[in-house]
């Protein structure tokens, strides 16, 4: 006779194949993200190398990271979310929306030193290294753990969400690939809506 797995267990597994399955992506936006905003504050903009540093953790914690590396993983874990309903049912929810909340700080913190690295590698300056330690050793740790909480909110919200849309669309019998382009159109507008409550209601941009 088989033992059930607790839950928690399930929870930590599922978090563990769905980094696994969107790591690759994320370090690969990260690389992108980080190089091709050096090439634009090092050359046409003449930024500094300490400017530079700033730019690139300001777009990843404040402004661009959490909403990249929401929509890299919904595009890489709506077919998996899909398989999941059809197989345990209705009540996976339970199961993946805490997977999801675990493991979107995670990529986020990849994603951000993918972009430090990358932005590193690319850079003409022979100083961007140091800058960088000095710039990182000023974050707080309340930003950090506010952009964890806001990356870990919205991929929470978007995943029930795909959950219940599966649901919906595997009860009236829609083809599945019919069920993931929707999941894709809908989920990345829900996530932008997502994003301007956040900074319009909740942790509003300070310009200073």
């Amino acid at each position: 006779m088989i033992t059930p797995q607790p839950a928690w267990l399930t929870v930590l597994r599922f978090a563990e194949r769905d980094g696994l399955r969107c790591g690759g992506p994320v370090i690969l936006a990260g690389f992108v993200t980080g190089s091709g905003l050096v090439e634009v504050a090092a050359g046409p903009l003449g930024l500094a190398s300490r400017d530079i540093c700033v730019l690139m953790i300001l777009l990843v914690l404040q402004l661009a990271g959490p909403l990249m590396v929401t929509v890299v993983a919904l595009m890489q874990l709506a077919p998996t979310w899909l398989e999941r309903v059809e197989e345990l049912g209705p009540g996976v929810g339970r199961l993946t929306v805490p997977a999801a909340a675990l493991v979107a700080p995670l990529l986020l913190t990849v994603f951000l030193v993918a972009t430090l690295v990358s932005g590193a590698l690319v850079t003409p300056r022979a100083d961007l290294a140091g800058e960088l330690g000095d710039v990182l050793s000023g974050i707080q740790l309340r930003d950090l753990l506010v952009t964890w909480l806001r990356t870990s909110v919205f991929f929470a919200i978007i995943c029930a969400w795909c959950v219940r849309r599966c649901r919906l669309g595997l009860c009236r019998q829609v083809p599945q690939g019919e069920i993931v382009s929707e999941l894709l159109n809908h989920g990345i507008v829900l996530i932008l809506l997502l994003k301007l409550v956040w900074i319009v209601a909740i942790d509003p941009i300070n310009l200073q």
